[in-house]
């Protein structure tokens, strides 16, 4: 009796162990003009901080979440004004360009730990609109958005920010 009750203790702690880093875990997802297009990433809590994206300096990036890379899925080709992203996975960063001016910053690698950047591998920069919004966001959100048929946004909110950019479906 008292193996078994071990044994029953050792998968609740395993179970546990595998269940709740999942649960840290958040999906934003929308579909646009028939074509998926998700985002998986981290969601770390504020626990009474301020923002702490707002420390970084000058040039710094930002995983937009926590442990592993923040990645997005798409089933078709984006248009984030003039900057064009092909069908695919990448990964996502937000850097700080000035004081109060980010950008997305879209990575080719997959896979890795989300303070592992490697700027040669960035397809992309994306400029993002910072916006004040008037309640406090606790646990770290990202949505997609459908806006019309061919088009849509991604906001990214924690704390008392959003940053936002908008992007069409080719």
């Amino acid at each position: 009796m008292k193996m078994s009750r071990s044994l029953i203790a050792v998968l609740m702690v395993l179970v546990a162990a595998n269940w709740l880093p999942a649960q840290s875990r958040g999906t934003a997802e929308a579909t646009i003009a028939g074509k998926s297009i998700k985002i998986e990433y981290g969601r770390p809590n504020l626990q009474g901080r301020q923002n702490p994206q707002s420390e970084l300096a000058v040039g710094d990036v930002w995983r937009l979440g926590m442990n592993q890379a923040t990645e997005l899925h798409s089933q078709a080709d984006l248009s984030f004004g003039d900057v064009q992203v092909p069908a695919g996975t990448y990964s996502l960063f937000a850097k700080k360009v000035e004081a109060d001016k980010w950008h997305l910053v879209i990575n080719k690698q997959t896979g890795q730990w989300g303070t592992q950047h490697d700027p040669s591998q960035d397809l992309a920069e994306v400029p993002l609109t910072l916006k004040s919004i008037g309640s406090r966001v606790e646990k770290f959100t990202i949505e997609v958005e459908k806006r019309g048929d061919q088009s849509g946004s991604l906001s990214f909110s924690w704390g008392t920010s959003t940053l936002q950019t908008d992007f069409t479906v080719q």
